[in-house]
């Protein structure tokens, strides 16, 4: 038997949980508490720049950045934050740029090779005076060690040559219109973030080359085993000259995330002023890359052969 003194007590209880459930049913049909509850709940999550350094401090090698750019990008994006870590971070994102461009080479190399054809570089001044001459051709290859010829004469060093330092070289010729196009969006970043952040795009565009290979393989295998058409098998070796291109567009993916995080830290009347000018800057820059990097690879390309 309960006293009067403990069903007083019930009674408000039960009141205080219907108070919550309708006070709880207020903020979920509030769309404006449900923003300012996940805005308060990023920053609670967002790790402070002393929980990065220490995390950073713990020890992570290359490999483990690859497993970054492979699974969660964002600690990425937090360590270029801290301008401590950017110096220790710009050669790792190198050395993965520059592995993942030299085992493209090697690997369109055998593709060449396993076909019969090798590409032929026209020069750009003769097709100024002739627009309807090609660039570039694919012509089979005729050498007295057979389709290993190019092997043995040097012209796969100076393939894989030609697109790892090129790719590397359009970077370097862009940034000055990255940081420009950074400032116009409001982004404020020194030059040794902006070189930070071209890097690591180019680091996270040669893994996902790597991952594009072996796709492209198994297609220029098929047309060569089941198909001698040569209009398809030129088409199908454009194509592999064509993959930075594509596996490009990851690292494009990449900046634009990375600077969309730099933007939420300007100041809230700066945010809707200039934010939406991180589409154009990106578009942009990726404009000015694609435009680049062709006349980069194809200058450096036709130069060396005449050494060859």
């Amino acid at each position: 038997m309960k006293t009067f003194k403990e069903i007083e007590d019930l009674k408000n209880k039960q009141s205080n949980r219907v108070e919550l459930k309708e006070v709880s049913d207020f903020r979920e049909k509030d769309p404006e508490e449900n923003k300012l509850a996940e805005k308060i709940l990023t920053v609670k999550e967002r790790p402070s720049k002393e929980d990065i350094s220490k995390q950073y401090s713990l020890g992570i090698n290359t490999f483990d950045l690859i497993e970054m750019i492979l699974k969660d990008q964002s600690k990425l994006h937090n360590f270029l934050q801290i301008p401590s870590l950017q110096s220790s971070l710009l050669p790792r994102f190198l050395t993965i740029s520059l592995i993942g461009f030299v085992l493209y080479g090697l690997v369109i190399s055998l593709v060449l090779t396993v076909t019969g054809y090798w590409p032929t570089l026209a020069s750009i001044e003769t097709w100024l005076e002739n627009p309807a001459a090609m660039l570039l051709e694919f012509n089979p290859i005729e050498s007295s060690w057979g389709n290993f010829g190019p092997w043995i004469n040097g012209n796969v060093v100076l393939l894989i040559f030609a697109f790892a330092f090129g790719l590397i070289a359009t970077s370097c010729v862009c940034l000055p219109s990255l940081y420009f196009y950074s400032l116009l969006a409001g982004v404020r970043m020194s030059m040794v973030e902006v070189v930070a952040h071209a890097v690591k795009c180019k680091a996270v565009s040669s893994v996902a080359l790597i991952g594009i290979l072996p796709i492209y393989v198994a297609m220029a295998m098929g047309a060569v085993i089941f198909s001698n058409n040569e209009a398809l098998i030129s088409m199908t070796l454009f194509l592999g000259l064509f993959l930075p291109f594509i596996a490009g567009m990851w690292g494009t993916v990449s900046m634009y995330r990375a600077f969309s995080i730099l933007a939420e830290n300007m100041q809230e009347e700066n945010q809707c002023k200039r934010t939406f000018f991180l589409d154009r800057l990106v578009i942009s820059w990726s404009v000015c890359y694609t435009a680049v990097m062709p006349v980069m690879v194809h200058t450096i390309w036709e130069n060396l052969s005449q050494f060859i």
